[in-house]
């Protein structure tokens, strides 16, 4: 399972639309408008890398009303055995 981090610009007066067409996409599994730089993040999970990026080159950066996308990958399991056996964090109470 891959996750991404979708920090996202709206349009001036489209934040409340951006937040309600986000969060009917399948493949976003959370969405939070935020303060600050960016006004919201979208979480995405997805089994392959294709169609994480899908959603954001298809789906995410289509919408009227998005100005502006800068994406985070999350490093998955196999991407930290390549840096040399580093262990990504738990959750707590899981």
């Amino acid at each position: 399972m891959y996750t991404s981090y979708v920090f996202i610009n709206a349009r001036t007066g489209e934040e409340g639309n951006l937040v309600k067409e986000l969060s009917k996409m399948s493949g976003v599994t959370r969405v939070n408008t935020l303060m600050g730089k960016y006004d919201a993040v979208a979480i995405l999970e997805k089994e392959t890398l294709d169609e994480l990026f899908g959603i954001v080159l298809r789906n995410i950066r289509s919408l009227p009303s998005v100005a502006k996308t800068e994406t985070l990958m999350a490093a998955s399991e196999k991407m930290l055995g390549l840096l040399g056996g580093v262990q990504p964090s738990k959750p707590k109470g899981k």
